[in-house]
């Protein structure tokens, strides 16, 4: 009776992957509107997870003595910002790193396995307009790297993910994130303002003023950041370039909607 009881307690639990965790086979056929809301969920919730977490969050504050973790069971809040200076490879230092590089790795997955025509699946405004996100999201990734990590630069990755790149100069990432946003662009007038994305988007992108689902407002939410990134590379302290202001100017004015300025953007 007693091994009888034994044998009943070893039964397998029937376990369901979680949707943003696809497995290697999902990705070795043609992708379909599953796998794309899997990866693309993968995406955004590791970005979010990034963003959140406490070196982006915090750090920052502490750094500008806007903010003081006291904390007795974690000493590196104090020692490790305010104490001395922060070691590249150490608690501080090293943060806001892996988390978006996770993020990157996955956004180029999901663009490397897109179809580059057609299918029975997705119609190539729906194949462009996907692009066109994910690249951006790709940009504020390397954007984040670079806010925090400033002059120590950042690595591009490749499509091998088996590749160690080295580490780039501020200026260059920058450049890189232009050109990533710029090609983002051009997917997005390929799809076309009316196209929306193929996948559901989480509710912040939705339910809160524009529909960030349509391609028209990922416009508008590129350039802006475009502009952004624009503005820092005129300000460049070693190779300043204040030609690109005036291009800032005119891509936050498109992120606006073509609002004047002092105009409040509909």
């Amino acid at each position: 009776a007693a091994a009888a009881l034994v044998a009943a307690g070893c039964k397998d639990n029937p376990v369901a992957n979680p949707i943003d965790a696809p497995t290697v086979d999902a990705l070795s056929g043609p992708m379909t509107r599953v796998t794309l809301r899997q990866l693309a969920t993968g995406v955004m919730a590791q970005d979010r997870g990034s963003v959140t977490g406490f070196a982006y969050a915090i750090e920052p504050g502490i750094f500008g003595r806007d903010v003081y973790r006291i904390d007795a069971s974690e000493p590196r809040f104090v020692q490790e910002t305010l104490a001395s200076n922060p070691d590249p490879g150490s608690f501080s230092g090293s943060g806001n790193w892996a988390g978006f590089y996770t993020a990157l790795r996955a956004a180029n997955n999901l663009v490397l396995h897109l179809p580059t025509s057609a299918t029975t699946e997705f119609t190539t405004a729906e194949i462009n307009a996907t692009k066109g996100f994910i690249r951006t999201i790709k940009a504020l990734d390397y954007w984040r790297v670079i806010e925090m990590h400033d002059t120590v630069g950042a690595t591009i990755q490749t499509d091998d993910p088996s590749a160690v790149t080295d580490v780039k100069c501020k200026a260059t990432v920058l450049s890189y994130i232009a050109a990533l946003l710029d090609s983002a662009n051009a997917d997005f007038t390929a799809s076309g303002g009316t196209t929306k994305l193929p996948f559901i988007m989480p509710t912040g992108f939705t339910a809160f003023g524009r529909d960030y689902s349509l391609v028209s407002n990922l416009v508008r939410f590129n350039r802006g950041l475009k502009g952004k990134i624009d503005f820092y590379r005129g300000l460049d302290r070693k190779n300043p370039t204040p030609a690109l202001f005036a291009t800032a100017i005119t891509e936050l004015t498109q992120g606006l909607g073509g609002a004047a300025a002092g105009a409040v953007p509909k």
